[in-house]
């Protein structure tokens, strides 16, 4: 439960944010401001990876194997016509099975709207395309992309007795023999990604993190095994440099402390929640973590 004072700091901080978002929305619009966007103008867009389980505790792991599900979400897709991408894990993780999403992101619904898609579990590498062979050269995906649903939905498996610490799956940029890079998106006449075209478009890629083990302090940014006012501020820098960049300064450890609501995102709810949990603790020492979050 919530003290009293957990909420009054929660009111004044939102009372914080809102005024500081209302100076800046007042601010003068130029004339720049008003011009539409070029046609060459990049565009942005980023594959997110979300577990379905953060965090796996000591005991569990002890136990025997543990299957963790992921999905994947593509957030403000520009209208790709075509996507190869491969998933890549720490030594001993193994994708266990995958496939395309149901409900389906694109079309009616369903896998089969495209013209060709498959999900190799064996090479963890997934191909979809809208179009034809001959078609595949001009975009031909018009369909609303629905941001709530998700792309594609696999399994990894972390062994019995896996070491603690932070696990990270990601999207493996290994390049083909041919010299393409394994994930890229087919956005107009030619593979475009994040090291070709970035005038046309640039892709940012979320890694999924699971923490395995019980010494994993939640909201520990710096490692010193503490959540505290310190850390509320490299959330607060780390959000700030991934808005104005696309990609977070933290690396896997720190990111993973500072996700504190286990939403896959280090944004200011996390700096705030990392502040309320700070002041909770001066007030209250036995305060934990479900005092906050439920």
């Amino acid at each position: 439960m919530k003290t009293p004072f957990c909420k009054g700091l929660g009111r004044g901080l939102a009372a914080v944010c809102c005024a500081l978002c209302l100076s800046l929305a007042a601010a003068p619009v130029t004339a720049e401001t008003l011009e539409p966007a070029a046609e060459t103008a990049a565009k942005e867009v980023t594959y997110r990876l979300i577990p379905e389980e953060n965090r796996i505790s000591s005991a569990q792991i002890q136990a025997g194997d543990v299957d963790v599900r992921i999905r994947m979400y593509i957030e403000d897709d520009p209208g790709t016509s075509a996507i190869a991408l491969q998933f890549g894990m720490p030594e001993g993780v193994t994708l266990k099975e995958g496939n395309f999403a149901s409900p389906y992101c694109y079309g009616d619904g369903t896998a089969n709207s495209a013209k060709f898609h498959a999900f190799n579990v064996a090479k963890r590498r997934v191909t979809w395309m809208s179009g034809t062979m001959i078609s595949y050269l001009v975009p031909t995906n018009s369909v609303i992309y629905d941001l709530e649903l998700p792309f594609v939905d696999f399994t990894v498996t972390l062994p019995k007795g896996a070491a603690e610490g932070v696990y990270e799956i990601y999207f493996d940029p290994t390049p083909e023999q041919d010299g393409n890079a394994v994930v890229s998106l087919l956005y107009s006449s030619r593979t475009i990604n994040d090291r070709g075209d970035t005038e046309r478009l640039k892709v940012h890629y979320n890694s999924a993190l699971i923490g395995v083990g019980d010494s994993l302090v939640r909201g520990d940014v710096n490692g010193d095994g503490e959540a505290d006012v310190s850390d509320a501020v490299s959330v607060l820098q780390a959000s700030a440099e991934q808005i104005a960049t696309g990609e977070n300064p933290l690396d896997k450890d720190g990111r993973f402390g500072a996700d504190v609501n286990d939403d896959s995102l280090v944004d200011i709810s996390d700096a705030v929640l990392i502040l309320q949990y700070s002041s909770m603790k001066i007030a209250n020492p036995d305060g934990d973590w479900s005092d906050l979050l439920g």
